[in-house]
C-alpha cells in the first residue's frame, strides 16, 4: 500500500484515519500469517507454532506453558496445540523432575534447535525488510507509537461494555 497522500490527507480526517488504520493493521496481520505460514510449512508445523518454537528457541532453560502462552500474547488453549504439534515433530520435548507435565518446562530437543536456528535467519530477513526504510530514531518511536495504541486498546476493552 503506496498511497501517501492519501496518508498525508487522513491524518486530520476521522474517518479516513479509521479506515487507513484498520486497513492496514488488518493486512499486516494477513502478511504476518502468510510468512509465518511460509516460513514453517517445510518443517510439517503450522503457521500459528511459528512464535513457540520462535520463543522457546530464545529459551536456554525451557518455559511452562504459561509463560510461553504470556510471551507470545496467545490463550493457553493454542499454545497447548502447538506444543502438541512441536511434540509430533520431535522438535520439543518436556522436562520434568515429577514426570507430570504440569509446570513441566518445555525445551527444543536438537531437531527442534536446528529448526529453530532456520527460523531465526528467516525472522531476522524479514523484519530488516518490513523496516528497512526506517532510521533507528523512526523505528523507536514507531514501536512506542504501536504499543501505546495496543496497550490503550487494550485498556479500553477492559473498561468499556459496548
Amino acid at each position: 500500500m503506496d498511497n501517501t497522500k492519501d496518508q498525508e490527507e487522513c491524518f486530520e480526517d476521522f474517518d479516513k484515519r479509521y479506515v487507513l488504520f484498520t486497513r492496514t493493521i488488518t493486512g499486516l496481520m494477513h502478511c504476518i500469517q502468510k510468512i509465518r505460514t511460509m516460513a514453517v510449512e517445510e518443517f510439517g508445523l503450522k503457521g500459528a507454532t511459528m512464535n513457540c518454537l520462535y520463543q522457546l528457541g530464545r529459551s536456554e532453560e525451557g518455559m511452562t506453558l504459561s509463560e510461553l502462552s504470556d510471551l507470545c500474547g496467545e490463550d493457553k488453549a493454542a499454545v497447548s496445540r502447538s506444543v502438541q504439534d512441536m511434540m509430533k515433530n520431535d522438535y520439543v520435548r518436556f522436562e520434568s523432575p515429577s514426570g507430570s507435565h504440569y509446570r513441566a518446562k518445555i525445551c527444543l530437543t536438537e531437531t527442534g534447535s536446528r529448526v529453530f536456528r532456520a527460523l531465526e535467519q528467516t525472522v531476522q530477513t524479514v523484519v530488516e525488510e518490513g523496516g528497512h526504510f526506517m532510521t533507528p530514531e523512526t523505528r523507536q518511536i514507531f514501536y512506542r507509537c504501536l504499543t501505546g495504541i495496543c496497550r490503550n486498546l487494550e485498556t479500553f476493552i477492559r473498561e468499556t461494555n459496548l
